[in-house]
Order: C-alpha cells, then structure tokens, then sequence
C-alpha cells in the first residue's frame, strides 16, 4: 500500500513482480484466471500440474472451519424468500384465473395486488417476513417493498394481465418505488413507507404528488405498511387516515392510501 506520492512506482513494481512470480508458478498468463468462461478449468488445471500450489491450496481448505448460516438474521434473505416463495404459490392457488383486462382496468387491477399484500400480511401471518426473529425489530422497508413486488408480479401473472412493473423507476425528482403501467394512458404510481419512517407524511404530501407529475401518473396508490416499533410516527398516522377519511372515492384523479397492519399478532390459542 501506497503511503505517499512517493510510494506509487514500488508499489507498482511490487505488484508487477508479484504478478510475475504467480504466473511463473502456474504456467499461466494473469488475466487467464480472471477473464472468459473457461477461468475456472484455468485455475483447476493450474493447481494439478503445480503440487507444490496444489499442496498449499489443499491445506489451506482444510484450515478453514465451517460457519453455520444465522436463518434467524438471515442476512442474505434466504429464509425470506423461500418463504415468500411457499406464501405466494399458496395464497395463489385461491386466486384462480381470467382473461387478460383491458388498459381501463389497470388501476383496479393495481389495487387488487396491493389489497393481495395487505391480505398476505394481516391474514396469512406473513407480517413475520417484516421482523427479525431476535427482538422482534422491524425490517427495513425494502422488506415490504421487495414482497409488495414479488406478491404483483405473482397476482398478475396468475391473471394473465398485461400489465409492467418498474420498481426504482428514476423520475428525475427521486426514486420511486413502483409504476404500474399499461402504454402511455394509464400509470399507477405506488410509495410504500413504514409507520417508524420520520417522512411519512412527507412521503403522502409531497413525494407521491412529485413522483405522479414527473411519470404523468394517472392515480397514486400511497402503501403505509404499520410495524411495532417504538419510533412509530402515531401523529402523522392519524393525519394520514383523516386524509384518507375525507377522499372522494368517485375521484379517479386523487391519490388512495392503503394502511397495512404488520404488527404481530397472537396466535389463536394465546388469545
């Protein structure tokens, strides 16, 4: 490692050397290890024809001790979404099939996903997916926004419904969490946010609103998944379903909210 301007040409000549003495070793060139599809026959090759690398790498493997996978952290999201996986084919299978909607049903079609996730979290115990299992602390909200998407990906497919999803879609004004659409004339714009998210109501007023204008929106669909979390923001949830109280149903052009209920629930025998 270079520790001044000085330091670069012998770290280069360090590197240089290094590469070489490798090379030498394995009778290989350096980007052979690193480039094209056969790098892996590479490496192998290199290793059996050297016994002395052969040695080296072999004790080196047997130095190594296994580390169990913590399912319950489930850092990697392996749990999650084998489970994910096993909920959706099952809540599926209750959907059933039907003829592709028309461009006109886009939004209704839109809401029926997000209504499925809703379904999913308060009704068939998913709301776990939102938690880890150590200290029941929520998930961050890329949780909810991953299994909103996998649920509509699924519920469309199921209903052979013509219509895209573009999560993280770039607007110029931020990043939204989804589009919804079907052509040029009808584009569902969705923000999902946790009830411990300090821009909650931000998120309602102000960045639904943008996101809507920047993708010419047709409707906004504004997804409030509730947690049980100590920094829940109870004031701007009340706010919020006063603003959902006074909508206009008839009013295609203003925005819905979905509250979704994700706190944990007991289970009927410790009720």
């Amino acid at each position: 490692m270079a520790t001044s301007y000085d330091e670069i040409s012998d770290v280069c000549d360090y590197n240089k050397g290094l590469v070489g003495r490798v090379c030498k070793a394995v009778h290989g060139e350096w980007k052979q290890f690193f480039e094209g599809a056969d790098r892996k026959n590479v490496l192998k090759n290199a290793l059996l024809n050297n016994p002395e690398a052969y040695k080296e790498a072999i004790s080196y493997f047997r130095s190594l001790s296994a580390v169990p996978y913590d399912f319950l952290e489930d850092k990697k999201k392996l749990y999650f979404k084998a489970r994910l996986e096993e909920l959706v084919a099952n809540v599926l299978e209750e959907q059933g099939s039907t003829k592709k909607l028309s461009p006109e049903d886009v939004l209704q079609s839109t809401r029926n996903a997000c209504l499925l996730f809703k379904e999913c979290i308060e009704n068939h115990r998913s709301y776990k997916l939102m938690y880890y299992e150590k200290g029941k602390v929520a998930k961050s909200e890329e949780y909810a926004q991953e299994l909103l998407f996998v649920i509509s990906e699924a519920y469309l497919k199921a209903k052979e419904v013509d219509i895209d999803i573009s999560p993280e879609a770039d607007t110029g004004v931020g990043k939204l969490d989804f589009k919804f659409s079907q052509g040029s004339n009808s584009r569902v714009i969705i923000e999902t946010k946790l009830s411990n998210n300090k821009d909650l109501l931000h998120g309602y007023v102000t960045q639904l609103p943008d996101y809507m204008n920047s993708q010419h929106g047709t409707y906004g669909i504004y997804v409030v998944v509730i947690v049980n979390s100590n920094k829940n923001k109870v004031g701007q949830l009340k706010k919020l379903r006063e603003f959902e109280s006074k909508r206009d149903k008839n009013d295609s052009s203003q925005y819905e909210i979905i509250f979704v209920d994700a706190r944990e629930r007991p289970t009927a025998s410790k009720k």
